[in-house]
C-alpha cells in the first residue's frame, strides 16, 4: 500500500505542471506582544521572584533561538531570496539532493516536467513573502519519511537514462518513474521536519492594495536532512502525499456513505437526528447496542481501512454526510459528499474534530 501510495505521489507531478503547495488558508494573525519589566524597578527589586521570571521568559524564546532553528532560518530565507530573484539553480539546490542537479535542471530547461513543483516562481504574491517566524517544529512521521529515498531517487533512475538516450523520448522517461527501484538513491532520508511558520508580505508596488491580501499567514515547510548537504525544503512529496490521503479518505467516506444508506434502509432507528462513529464517544442520541449494530452493519457491506477514523450524520432520517480521517493524519480529513466540506457561509472546514463540532451543533 505504501509503495502504491509512493509511485502515486511521483507520478502525480510528472503528468502535470500543477502546484503541490501547501493546503492552508490564508488568515490574519494577531502579533504577540511581550511584557516588559518597568524602568521603575530599582536594583534592590530585583528579587528571587523577578530572577525566576527572567528564566521563564529565556526558555519561552528558546524555539526562536535553537542551533537547529538558526539552520532552519537560513535554508528558507535562502529559498525566499532565490524565488524573489528568479534564481532557478539555487531554487533546485535548496530543494533537492545535490547530485540531482544537472538532472533536475534539464528536465525544468526542456520542459518535460516541472520539477519545481510550485507556482512560487510564477506567482508575484507568492515573490513578496519574509519569514517572520518559526512557530513549531516536530519531527515528521516515520512512514513518510521513508518514500523520500526511492521518490527523490528516481531522479538518478531518470538521470540515467537520459545520459544514455537523450531526452527525445518524454513518454519513455515518464514511464520509468513510475517503476519504482528500491535503494536506487546515493543517500537515505532518516531525519525530516515539519515546521509551522508565520510569513508577512510586503507591498509589491505602489498599487499594491493591503485589503485584498493578509499581511500575515501561517505556512507549513517540510525539511529532510541529507548526511554531507544539509537540510533541503521538500516542496512535492509531503504535500502529494497530503493529497493522496485525502482523495483515498474521500473514496472511504463515499463508500461508507453508500454502505450506511442501505445499512438505514434496514434498520429501526432510535431518533431522526443522530451521529455513529467509529468512536464510541462520537456516537450522538443513540444507544450503545444500536450504533454497535449500526456499525457492524456497515462492514457487511464495506471493509474499512483499520487506521480510518469516521462518523456518520443522520438527519431528518437520512444520511446527511460521512466523514473520516486516518489516525495520525490529520490532513487527510475529508467529507461525503463534497458540499459538506463547506459550512453554510462557504468557509472551508479545515478538521476532522471541527466538522464533528459543527454536525453535533446542527442535529441537536
Amino acid at each position: 500500500m505504501k509503495k502504491f501510495i509512493a509511485v502515486l505521489a511521483f507520478t502525480a507531478v510528472l503528468c502535470s505542471f500543477a502546484s503541490c503547495g501547501n493546503d492552508v488558508a490564508d488568515k490574519t494573525t494577531e502579533e504577540s506582544s511581550v511584557t516588559s519589566i518597568s524602568e521603575e524597578v530599582t536594583e534592590e527589586e530585583t528579587t528571587e521572584e523577578m530572577v525566576t521570571e527572567e528564566v521563564t521568559t529565556e526558555e519561552e524564546t528558546t524555539v526562536e533561538t535553537t542551533d537547529e532553528n538558526a539552520e532552519y532560518q537560513e535554508i528558507i530565507e535562502n529559498f525566499f531570496e532565490c524565488s524573489a530573484n528568479n534564481d532557478i539553480d539555487g531554487i533546485i539546490k535548496v530543494s533537492y539532493p545535490d547530485k540531482y542537479f544537472d538532472t533536475i535542471k534539464l528536465l525544468y530547461e526542456t520542459e518535460i516536467i516541472d520539477p519545481l513543483c510550485f507556482q512560487f516562481l510564477d506567482t508575484i504574491s507568492f515573490k513578496n513573502f519574509n519569514l517572520y517566524s518559526i512557530d513549531s517544529t516536530e519531527p515528521l512521521a516515520q512512514d513518510y519519511i521513508s518514500l523520500f529515498d526511492d521518490n527523490y531517487g528516481q531522479f538518478q533512475t531518470i538521470g540515467e537514462y537520459i545520459e544514455q538516450n537523450g531526452t527525445e523520448n518524454v513518454d519513455e522517461i515518464k514511464k520509468i518513474t513510475g517503476e519504482l527501484q528500491l535503494n536506487n538513491a546515493y543517500f537515505h532520508v532518516e531525519n525530516a521536519v515539519k515546521l509551522t511558520c508565520m510569513l508577512s508580505r510586503e507591498p509589491v508596488d505602489d498599487s499594491w492594495d493591503e485589503s485584498e491580501y493578509e499581511s500575515f499567514i501561517d505556512w507549513e515547510f517540510i525539511l529532510y536532512y541529507i548526511d554531507g548537504e544539509g537540510w533541503k525544503i521538500d516542496f512535492w512529496l509531503v504535500s502529494s502525499m497530503y493529497e493522496t490521503e485525502k482523495e483515498a479518505v474521500y473514496q472511504e467516506t463515499e463508500y461508507i456513505y453508500n454502505s450506511a444508506e442501505t445499512v438505514l434502509s434496514e434498520t429501526e432507528t432510535e431518533s431522526e437526528n443522530f451521529i455513529v462513529s467509529s468512536d464510541s464517544s462520537k456516537n450522538y442520541n443513540v444507544s450503545s447496542e444500536f450504533a454497535d449494530n449500526f456499525v457492524n452493519g456497515i462492514s457487511k457491506y464495506y471493509q474499512k481501512n483499520d487506521n480510518l477514523e469516521y462518523f456518520i450524520v443522520v438527519e431528518n432520517g437520512e444520511i446527511s454526510n460521512v466523514s473520516g480521517v486516518y489516525e495520525g493524519k490529520p490532513k487527510s480529513f475529508s467529507s461525503f459528499p463534497d458540499k459538506y466540506k463547506y459550512t453554510e457561509d462557504d468557509y472551508i472546514i479545515l478538521s476532522y474534530e471541527e466538522d464533528y463540532q459543527i454536525c453535533l451543533d446542527k442535529i441537536k
